[in-house]
């Protein structure tokens, strides 16, 4: 995956969720480009995503996970969602519109926030964002 030259992050999340920041995987960050073409859509198999538990340091420093909410011991104390983990999404940026073909790896509820993780199918990298801000898609790939 690719990481930002300068060794920093570059997220944008929603405020009100900047609670999250110091826990993001080292790679997180968010696409603020509009693709040039359309998505490439991966095979769902051999995603690494986490389901059914909290994420872990473990994950995140395997790509399977962007962020760690107020982690204790190495696990997050974020509630995992009951969603089909991984599958397809867009992200729908608030502020523009922009649509980035995802694939959702992980989904937690903690301290009044609900945050996913996912694959940034356009540069490849891992981001975090408010579940609000993505339009699930399921598991079929989308046409």
């Amino acid at each position: 995956m690719a990481s930002d030259p300068k060794g920093g992050l570059l997220v944008r999340i929603a405020a009100k969720a900047a609670a999250f920041l110091p826990f993001l995987a080292p790679n997180s960050r968010v696409l603020t480009e509009e693709p040039t073409s359309g998505p490439t859509w991966p095979d769902l198999v051999g995603i690494g995503a986490v389901c059914g538990r909290p994420a872990t340091t473990e994950d995140v420093k395997r790509g399977h996970a962007a962020v760690l909410i107020n982690p204790v011991d190495g696990v997050s104390a974020g509630t995992p969602l009951d969603l089909v983990i991984p599958q397809y999404a867009w992200h729908v940026d608030g502020d523009d519109g922009t649509r980035t073909p995802a694939v959702v790896i992980q989904a937690e509820h903690a301290e009044g926030y609900t945050v996913a993780g996912f694959l940034n199918l356009s540069t490849g990298e891992l981001v975090v964002s408010l579940l609000q801000e993505l339009e699930l898609l399921g598991t079929d790939i989308p046409t």
